[in-house]
């Protein structure tokens, strides 16, 4: 009798450690795929906006309002003639785009740091920056 219930015990705690494993490691998949898609909605938006700006005839700024974190992390926006790149902290997992090929039309610069809820995008002759 006593070996039956220890055996029933065994089984019950193997079954709950299997468990926990496997819902353990979906929420980390979800997790993941949640925050790239974050992150691509981000660099989406962006790049949207500096197609939209680049199709405007005069010199024009524009403020975004962006959130502050994807996910539970920070990330900054590197804004360069090759594309836009942004890059969580600490994971330093990224998203890149390059700008539908306005580079050959365009110069891009800028930089934001973590943290920030809005953007400034500028357009000044054919130097487009965010700050």
């Amino acid at each position: 009798m006593i070996f039956e219930h220890f055996l029933l015990f065994t089984i019950s705690i193997a079954i709950f450690i299997t468990s926990f494993a496997v819902f353990n490691s979906y929420q980390s998949y979800f997790s993941s795929v949640a925050f790239n898609d974050q992150l691509n909605g981000i660099k989406d938006y962006i790049s949207s906006n500096l197609l939209k700006i680049s199709l405007i005839p005069e010199n024009t700024t524009m403020i975004l309002q962006i959130p502050k974190r994807a996910g539970n992390e920070f990330y900054v926006i590197n804004l360069t003639n090759t594309g836009l790149n942004i890059t969580a902290e600490p994971s330093n997992r990224f998203v890149f785009s390059e700008l539908f090929y306005l580079n050959a039309s365009f110069n891009f610069s800028g930089f934001i740091e973590p943290g920030r809820e809005s953007i400034i995008i500028s357009k000044k002759g054919n130097n487009i920056f965010v700050s």
